[in-house]
């Protein structure tokens, strides 16, 4: 008895260069790969797969941002079927965090998760030999794994990865993904301009869900002979424009506290210039 696995990563990173952030089971061997540049929004899940109103679709998701590559092995010498599963969660567990498991039909169907979420046929096997889970890796690069076991009517066993790595700054912007990355992250980074897609963007996050308290805060550098109580001065009424220009548009604020940071807080040593929301509780 085996399992299917398959990685996704989402990584700070501008580079497109992939890091391999979890090791594949030994003795597996390496039947497909793909990869790609093209920087996309991808969906994580974080619940049970199953037909709804035709649909199928997962119970809940979460999103990232990133290029996609894939890898698919065959896993060729297991002794039982729950060796490859302990495998890889002893790994996100002591390298991150275990974020969602589910085993078995608690999953939904096998053959939703192969041929729909994956659409890999060759994935597709026994639904109660299923076993996913998700992961946040340590670090500074916020890496998110995506574990799916599984195997074959017959007997063979595959490992499919998929690893996503994020592209900050203005590649795509999107209601999903700052809420995502709210709850997942507690905060997120709008190195994007503040055009009418990024402020609808802002305000659909902020109306969809019913947050206790966001902190909406704006950074920027020491201007010439500034002090840092003006730059704090400076960027709180950046933030203020802001918060009454998400008003005029609809945006739920009631729970929303405007900051001013200045300096105090860079991201890199440019301390560029910068908007963040910040879950507060």
């Amino acid at each position: 008895m085996g399992y299917i696995a398959i990685f996704l990563s989402s990584m700070l990173m501008a580079s497109s260069a992939l890091a391999i952030t979890v090791e594949p089971y030994p003795g597996s061997q390496l039947v497909g790969s793909t990869s790609s540049d093209e920087v996309a929004i991808h969906r994580l899940i974080t619940g049970e797969v199953k037909r709804v109103n035709g649909q199928v679709k997962p119970e809940s998701s979460d999103f990232v941002r990133g290029i996609k590559s894939t890898r698919t092995f065959e896993v060729l010498d297991v002794p039982r079927k729950e060796a490859i599963g302990q495998f890889f969660k002893e790994q996100l567990q002591s390298s991150g965090q275990l974020l969602f498991e589910c085993v078995g039909r608690d999953c939904g169907s096998s053959s939703y998760w192969a041929n729909t979420v994956f659409n890999q046929a060759v994935l597709y096997g026994p639904t109660e030999d299923q076993h996913y889970l998700l992961g946040k890796l340590s670090g500074d690069r916020g890496e998110y794994v995506i574990i799916y076991l599984a195997q074959r009517a017959t007997g063979r066993r595959y490992a499919h990865i998929e690893t996503f790595s994020d592209v900050a700054g203005k590649a795509l912007v999107d209601r999903r993904l700052i809420a995502s990355s709210l709850r997942l992250q507690g905060r997120f980074v709008i190195d994007a301009d503040l055009n009418q897609q990024v402020m609808s963007a802002l305000r659909d996050a902020l109306n969809e869900a019913s947050w206790k308290s966001v902190a909406l805060v704006a950074h920027d550098a020491l201007q010439a002979n500034e002090t840092i109580e003006a730059a704090q001065a400076r960027t709180k009424e950046r933030a203020d424009a802001v918060k009454s220009m998400l008003e005029e548009m609809g945006a739920d604020t009631e729970n929303l506290v405007a900051i001013g940071a200045g300096p105090i807080s860079p991201i890199d040593r440019s301390n560029r210039i910068r908007l963040e929301l910040v879950l507060l509780k």
